[in-house]
């Protein structure tokens, strides 16, 4: 399963990282770190994450593919799902640098 997040506009993209982050009063200050249950992953995706104590967007993202290949449970779907929430969010970062 893919997760594909539309937007319209780059200020929508910011809504949405916005609205991740605002789930965890701490991550109002980066975005980095926000935790893991706030992402828009699955259940079973969020749930391996979590079990192997991976709790935050900035420890997801300086994991490498193997690394993740390594999470038992995190099959090649989960993490095409991962690399695409990360995408968006770098992608949404990236914006709001330019704003």
């Amino acid at each position: 399963m893919k997760i594909v997040i539309e937007a319209a506009s780059l200020e929508e993209l910011k809504s949405l990282l916005e609205q991740l982050t605002d789930k965890v009063p701490s991550a109002r200050n980066s975005p980095m770190n926000c935790r893991i249950e706030a992402l828009p992953l699955n259940t079973r995706t969020r749930n391996c994450l979590l079990a192997e104590g991976i709790e935050t967007l900035e420890h997801l993202a300086l994991m490498s593919e193997n690394e993740l290949r390594m999470v038992p449970n995190l099959g090649m779907k989960a993490r095409a799902d991962i690399r695409g929430v990360l995408q968006l969010i770098h992608r949404c970062n990236e914006g709001m640098k330019g704003a």
